[in-house]
């Protein structure tokens, strides 16, 4: 330094860290006082935006000489590790560095035997997790909708949810009987036996129980209700009446039924006497008879 204001003169000056690095100068002063320099201003640092830490709630000092920014935290899908999110000073004006979040990676759940991962399509990370395509195992039923994948909230599995245990109900079927059936209604070892048809029905097959595709009732065959059948045969009967008509025997009869009178019968010997003598040839034994039948009556 040459402090002397005809020759002043000062060289070699530098800005102290955390100021800016542009050439520092000195200027001589006016009275006989400290000279001025100018040149080295406070380095500013700015808030970052890096993935994985949130700023929202940072406080403190931006400028070097003072820094000291608090409050960074992680991301959702990130987790803090070693001393935490942490704030570094910057070299040069411009952003802060920080350090000790990690992005938060998922892995498939075993031994969840109830879901079916067949169809699934995953994103492991945690700030874009997604699961599609999850499904329940056979013998359980999504609860609502669609079972679901929930994000890990540490390095780990993911969890799943929605599915359950598909358990039937017995029927109220017309036409069986349950009172000697044997249930175990879980979907997964489902079987009944010991059903029979009831009073009115008859088994076209063995009844049989089937397993219901969600909670409820399970369903039964091989009963169907008696069907009884009326025949109805009428005979008929043709009666054949023959009536043999004799007019000999219905003149005999008149005459046996009907006596004549004494006039009539003396009459008709009367008239046989004269026939007697007109036809010389009559037979004798039939005025015998006609004689005798007068005689009877009268």
């Amino acid at each position: 330094e040459d402090l002397q204001v005809p020759t002043f003169s000062v060289s070699g000056l530098a800005c102290l860290t955390g100021y800016t690095t542009n050439s520092p100068a000195a200027t001589v002063c006016e009275i006989t006082s400290a000279y001025k320099v100018t040149g080295c201003d406070p380095i500013m640092c700015t808030h970052p935006n890096f993935a994985g830490y949130d700023f929202s709630a940072v406080t403190g000092s931006l400028a070097l000489p003072t820094f000291g920014a608090t409050g960074v935290a992680c991301s959702a899908g990130y987790e803090a590790f070693g001393a935490g999110p942490t704030a570094e000073v910057c070299a040069a004006a411009g952003p802060y560095s920080v350090t000790g979040c990690a992005m938060i990676i998922c892995t498939r759940p075993t031994g969840a035997s109830t879901y079916d991962f067949s169809g699934v399509t995953e994103t492991l990370e945690a700030p874009t997790f997604q699961v599609t395509g999850l499904a329940c195992s056979r013998g359980y039923v999504a609860a609502a909708g669609q079972p679901v994948a929930q994000v890990c909230p540490t390095p780990g599995p993911y969890t799943v949810s929605g599915c359950e245990l598909i358990k039937c109900t017995r029927p109220t079927t017309p036409g069986y009987d349950f009172t000697g059936a044997t249930e175990a209604l879980e979907a997964l070892t489902f079987q009944v036996s010991g059903i029979e048809c009831a009073t009115g029905y008859e088994a076209t097959a063995t009844p049989s129980a089937v397993a219901c595709a969600a909670p409820g009732p399970y369903s039964v065959t091989g009963c169907v209700a008696t069907t009884t059948t009326s025949t109805t045969t009428t005979t008929a009967e043709t009666t054949t009446t023959t009536t043999t008509t004799s007019t000999e025997a219905a003149t005999t009869q008149a005459a046996v039924t009907d006596p004549p009178t004494t006039t009539e019968v003396n009459t008709t010997v009367a008239e046989e006497a004269e026939g007697a003598a007109v036809v010389s040839d009559a037979p004798q034994a039939a005025l015998s008879a006609v004689a005798m039948a007068a005689l009877f009556w009268h």
